[in-house]
């Protein structure tokens, strides 16, 4: 078998770390989307995907104020307060909240390694 020299080994490990964090990812927003529908006022799910993705935005530690000047996505009568309070209430579930610090965690340490590997790269190429 062939690999890329000096970095072949390392960047099939990323690609296995990548597709990890992207089933993980799949799983946890899942999770937690059945979850802010439970603690929201609406009934469907596009809107539990408004509230989630307003969540994710404050657990990353983004401003509410930020998030409100970016411009506006909400819809269905969702309002900033209620969004803040959906990510309320989720923030106060342990699970939750450990579930997304872990892919946090994870997004920068893939970032990281891809940063080793550029590296890794650019020396092999000099």
């Amino acid at each position: 078998m062939q690999e890329v020299p000096g970095i072949g080994t390392k960047l099939h490990q990323h690609m296995d770390d990548y597709y990890t964090f992207r089933e993980e990812t799949s799983r946890v927003e899942e999770s937690v989307i059945l979850k802010t529908g439970k603690h929201s006022a609406c009934e469907f799910r596009a809107a539990w995907v408004i509230f989630f993705r307003y969540s994710v935005m404050r657990f990353s530690g983004v401003a509410q104020g930020e998030i409100i000047a970016g411009g506006n996505f909400l819809n269905y009568g969702i309002t900033w307060d209620a969004a803040e309070l959906v990510y309320v209430t989720l923030s106060q579930d342990p699970l939750v909240a450990s579930s997304l610090s872990e892919l946090f965690q994870a997004h920068k340490n893939l970032c990281d390694g891809l940063g080793a590997l550029t590296e890794l790269s650019s020396a092999s190429e000099g």
